[in-house]
């Protein structure tokens, strides 16, 4: 009785339109956000690796025996690119770019990112969009699943019969589960797909 009750509710939230709409925020956001995260990723480990190379450079044609400035920079700790920056870039961008060892003590290097309303509001990336998206739409199919059988009233005519109600409430949870994860796992096996 559960598996019928299960198929009921996943063939309910399959024919409207929010499942729709969901799959196609789903194969929309995910694989955008991912390969625009992996094209900056990309980006951001070029310029890691020439700012390396200027850093060599620049250390080796110091010589050992001229007076040192107290302001120059002996030494360079260049900071390197996470590549889980793909799905999560986090306060990456607020850190500074380097950091310099001189006689007076540590300098910093600039951050890439300077406004500070992005770092309240989040960038858009992969977990924006299941931490903030996708919780809107869970939430917006979860309050239809009883609240619109009670408009419908088909809850009262449901309920009526010898159905227990945990069953009743199993049955939602897991309908609605399957409905809402598979197109979040399509659209996530579609964006990995993409950046191979």
């Amino acid at each position: 009785m559960l598996l019928t009750l299960i198929r009921k509710e996943m063939m309910h939230h399959i024919l409207s339109v929010r499942f729709v709409a969901l799959l196609v925020m789903c194969l929309l956001l995910v694989p955008l956000t991912l390969s625009t995260n992996y094209r900056n990723y990309r980006q951001n480990l070029v310029d890691y690796q020439e700012a390396v190379k200027l850093t060599n450079i620049e250390e080796t044609t110091m010589s050992p025996g001229m007076p040192l400035d107290p302001e120059l920079e002996v030494s360079k700790l260049i900071l390197k690119p996470t590549p889980l920056s793909i799905f999560a870039n986090g306060l990456a961008d607020t850190l500074p770019s380097y950091l310099g060892m001189t006689r007076n003590g540590i300098t910093q290097g600039a951050p890439t990112l300077v406004s500070s309303l992005s770092n309240l509001l989040g960038h858009l990336d992969f977990l924006f969009i299941i931490g903030t998206v996708f919780s809107l739409l869970a939430l917006l199919f979860t309050f239809d699943a009883i609240a619109g059988e009670r408009e419908a009233g088909t809850l009262r005519i449901t309920l009526a019969n010898s159905l227990p109600r945990d069953l009743f409430l199993w049955s939602k949870l897991i309908g609605g589960y399957v409905v809402f994860v598979v197109p979040f796992l399509v659209s996530l096996l579609f964006g990995l797909l993409m950046l191979v």
